[in-house]
């Protein structure tokens, strides 16, 4: 019986440990449009329309944080979350997501979800 309570406990410490592990993060920043910020510091509402377009185009989705921190922003598999940030250029929102692989000297956040936030 101590056995069989020991198995169980340990088997129940190492789910808990790894669903930790593979908990979504989330980071609040404002978007922007990765090439017009590194290149010309280009942001805010001022530029959310020529970033909409660069969107349009290609451009990469950026997360742009209080601390200065520019994270990429990538689609899921389900793309729709990340979809709707490039609506929100020049918009404060909480990013929801795993990380991906680094691009470049930038981390990249894999987004699973947003929630908008006042500017």
């Amino acid at each position: 019986m101590r056995k069989f309570v020991v198995t169980v406990l340990t088997v129940a410490i190492l789910f808990v440990g790894s669903a930790a592990a593979f908990a979504a993060d989330t980071v609040t920043g404002e978007i922007v449009e990765k090439a017009c910020f590194v290149d010309r510091g280009a942001h805010g509402e001022d530029h959310a329309e020529c970033a909409k377009r660069c969107f349009e185009r290609g451009g990469d989705v950026g997360l742009l944080t209080a601390d200065g921190d520019l994270y990429i922003l990538k689609p899921a598999e389900d793309a729709e979350a990340f979809e709707s940030l490039k609506g929100m250029a020049g918009k404060t929102v909480s990013v929801t997501g795993d990380w991906g692989e680094q691009d470049g000297d930038y981390k990249t956040l894999i987004v699973s979800g947003t929630t908008a936030q006042t500017n």
